[in-house]
């Protein structure tokens, strides 16, 4: 089960066990992970799942979060404390929120796309919404390129090869 933002972006969803991972925005789209009074945030079966039994109720909510049009640490932190609300709400038996950024490149610089580098006053705000809850929320470890080639056009989306890299690297950060 996972949020269909307002903006209806194309969230990705993989669940396995009680873990639900959640991607809203894309490069191309300005969609903000879903707030707590969005009307038409309604749950969906997920796009693909390891089981054959979707999950519920998870336990752990892990967002991969992003929007270029959110422009100060205070929106950000807006948004990402609706969705923490949203997800307690929906999901009663929460035990650990985790909040990703997008990939970032090598030292957090441009690898020819502005979107390839992370804001600070990104990680400023997941860091302040983690610490409100510091039981239930945790800030995901910052996830960087090795190298610009695991970018397609200098990202943010990733090379073939960049791809299988990214999922090693993100399934490691996962366990």
């Amino acid at each position: 089960m996972h949020f269909v933002p307002p903006t209806r972006a194309f969230p990705t969803v993989a669940a396995a066990a009680a873990l639900l991972l959640i991607s809203c925005g894309s490069a191309g789209s300005n969609a903000s992970p879903p707030a707590a009074n969005a009307p038409d945030a309604t749950p969906a079966a997920p796009a693909a799942a390891p089981s054959a039994t979707p999950v519920t109720a998870p336990d752990r909510v892990v967002l991969f979060a992003a929007n270029w049009r959110l422009t100060s640490e205070e929106e950000w932190a807006r948004v990402l404390t609706a969705f923490v609300a949203t997800a307690k709400q929906r999901y009663p038996r929460l035990r650990d929120v985790e909040l990703y950024t997008v990939l970032r490149g090598p030292n957090n610089r441009t690898c020819g796309d502005p979107k390839s580098v992370v804001a600070p006053i990104i990680d400023a705000a997941i860091t302040r919404v983690a610490a409100t809850e510091p039981t239930l929320v945790h800030a995901g470890p910052r996830l960087e390129a090795q190298d610009c080639t695991e970018f397609e056009k200098g990202g943010p989306h990733f090379s073939q090869e960049g791809r299988k890299v990214v999922a090693q690297r993100l399934a490691a950060a996962l366990r």
